[in-house]
């Protein structure tokens, strides 16, 4: 996992996340032909913006990518996602 932010200037940071996740449990020669054990990669990534306001308001804005691959499935769990997300924070006294 790997993550950084850069500050733009007083009021607005750029961010960006990085996390891969990989497991090879496989258990070669199986003897009745099932496939034994996971094998799996998973790779996540988030970078956005966030920017504060007057009076403790604060906004962000995100963009998140995910892949997944676990080929001791067939490729039925495979998935790509893809999400923005918006935030809006109030702080309050």
């Amino acid at each position: 996992m790997a993550s950084a932010t850069f500050a733009m200037n007083a009021k607005t940071d750029l961010t960006a996340t990085y996390a891969f996740s990989t497991a090879d449990y496989d258990q070669r020669g199986e003897t009745d032909g099932v496939p034994l054990g996971l094998v799996y990669e998973r790779h996540g990534l988030v970078t956005g913006i966030h920017r504060r306001f007057k009076h403790g308001l604060s906004a962000s804005l995100q963009y998140a990518f995910y892949r997944y691959d676990e080929p001791t499935s067939g490729g039925a769990l495979d998935y790509t996602a893809h999400g923005i997300l918006v935030g809006l924070t109030k702080r309050l006294p």
